[in-house]
């Protein structure tokens, strides 16, 4: 690298190669030790800022490469991007066609095993969410099967989506089943609904959803284990976590319930067969 001086009134793009995220605290978790001069590359007259540096100044450590694939490397390969959140992903891949260049020329994409344009849209989409769901998003790492449904919604569903995640901070598996419904329901949502309400979605989703009936229809006789024993799911079965309670009045009323536990063994394999059959594990 060489020294250079650029003024201060000369124009330098601080933002596009910013691609981690969230900023502040992935530069605070990921690099404690942050310590490197303010550094940039300079492209058909426009200078690129290259790290997140704090430092006023006019001069910068230049890249001197022609090559916009040398230069993202360099940055992919200084920030750890092989543990790169999705929407640090997302950012690539929109810097990378800034550029006229294809994530498939990325050796990165292809560890994530991130190909064809139905991921790549999904990915630019993303992008545009309000900063709490690409915060959420960040943290958890959903599937693309996830973050499908989400490319796929309106200003209105993506509204109640960022409300559902402020109020809630859901798990996984309950930000996949709500958001599932969220898009399965969202011609019955009344117009009047912009942000989450608890009642309201619990009545609309387990109320009027056929699946969830017909998943109810075949699951309740495999909870029926026998006088005294219970199965339970304390949220509506949108986790995979069960609990078996039983009571008993006697050393013999104990002995009789780890008999019929015991032969309950295929039961609890097809009730973990249904879930995974509803796509509930």
């Amino acid at each position: 690298m060489q020294t250079i001086t650029i003024n201060n009134s000369e124009n330098i793009n601080t933002s596009l190669f910013n691609w981690v995220f969230p900023d502040e605290e992935k530069i605070t978790n990921r690099f404690p030790s942050f310590h490197y001069p303010p550094a940039v590359w300079k492209n058909n007259n426009q200078s690129y800022k290259l790290n997140y540096f704090n430092i006023s100044t006019n001069t910068y450590f230049l890249l001197d490469t022609d090559s916009f694939p040398d230069v993202l490397n360099f940055s992919m390969d200084f920030y750890n991007a092989e543990n790169a959140n999705i929407l640090e992903l997302a950012n690539l891949a929109h810097l990378i066609l800034k550029f006229g260049y294809q994530t498939e020329d990325f050796e990165l994409f292809k560890l994530k095993s991130i190909k064809g344009n139905q991921k790549i849209n999904t990915l630019l989409k993303i992008r545009t969410l309000p900063y709490q769901i690409k915060k959420y998003l960040a943290y958890k790492n959903p599937s693309f099967k996830i973050l499908n449904i989400l490319a796929k919604f309106t200003e209105p569903l993506i509204n109640i989506t960022e409300s559902f995640i402020v109020e809630n901070n859901p798990s996984l598996s309950e930000f996949r089943s709500f958001i599932t419904n969220l898009f399965d329901f969202k011609y019955d949502i009344a117009t009047s609904i912009n942000e989450y309400d608890e009642e309201y979605f619990r009545q609309l989703f387990y109320n009027k959803n056929p699946v969830y009936t017909e998943f109810i229809g075949k699951l309740n006789p495999l909870l029926n284990m026998g006088k005294n024993i219970f199965i339970e799911n304390s949220d509506n079965f949108e986790t995979d976590t069960l609990r078996i309670t039983f009571t008993i009045n006697s050393p013999e009323d104990y002995q009789d319930i780890l008999e019929k536990l015991d032969r309950s063994k295929n039961t609890i394999n097809e009730i973990y067969k249904l879930l995974e059959e509803y796509d509930l594990r």
